[in-house]
């Protein structure tokens, strides 16, 4: 292969890393913010298949969601167990550097003081989790 092509390939191969990098860190959109409010009296236990920061401040179960992307964010109550659910739609170039980035959602799970109820984990290896809120502890 003749010297020109190479530097011919070399370059073209740089401007594809470039493009796809500058892809990826490129601005966000504005964070879309959604906000559930659920009554304790209602919830007997909370399962959360995402990361999620937990805080603690007044009377109901707050649960907030705040996202770039598409996808599907959803707390629904059913027969007393509220269903936290968060599965961002990434573009296919986000989707190869999120483990750089991160996929762009944030869950805040807000608990009244003394919630008594069971939350439950689960990750991408499927291991789950009891979690006793009054302590914040595994």
């Amino acid at each position: 292969m003749s010297r020109i092509k190479r530097i011919g390939l070399i370059c073209a191969a740089a401007g594809v890393i470039c493009a796809l990098v500058g892809m990826a860190v490129l601005k966000d959109p504005e964070p879309v913010t959604e906000t559930k409010t659920f009554a304790v009296s209602e919830v007997d236990a909370i399962y959360c298949d995402a990361d999620y920061e937990l805080t603690y401040a007044g009377d109901e179960i707050i649960i907030e969601f705040e996202y770039t992307f598409d996808g599907v964010y959803e707390a629904s109550l059913r027969g007393g167990l509220l269903a936290v659910v968060c599965e961002p739609d990434l573009p296919w170039y986000r989707s190869l550097f999120s483990f750089v980035f991160g996929d762009g959602t944030a869950l805040r799970i807000t608990l009244p003081e003394g919630y008594e109820g069971k939350i439950t984990i689960t990750g991408g290896d499927d291991i789950i989790r009891g979690i006793q809120p009054e302590s914040g502890k595994n």
